[in-house]
């Protein structure tokens, strides 16, 4: 039973090699969260250097231009 719609060669190797299909699977997985991961990640992090370069711009003496 095809409830996924799946490509008869995907399904053949889901059923003649499971272990590497497992294995595919569970690569994916885990490099799909972790991609997801960094980038949340990475977005707080610029968020919070965006902030506090803006602080140190505001708390800077201004400079008068010559």
């Amino acid at each position: 039973m095809n409830l996924l719609k799946l490509p008869d060669h995907v399904l053949n190797m889901l059923q003649h090699h499971p272990f590497w299909a497992l294995l595919t699977l569970a690569v994916l997985g885990w490099y799909s969260s972790i991609t997801i991961y960094v980038g949340i990640r990475g977005a707080f992090d610029i968020k919070h250097m965006l902030r506090t370069l803006a602080d140190q711009n505001r708390d800077a003496p201004e400079k008068k231009p010559s």
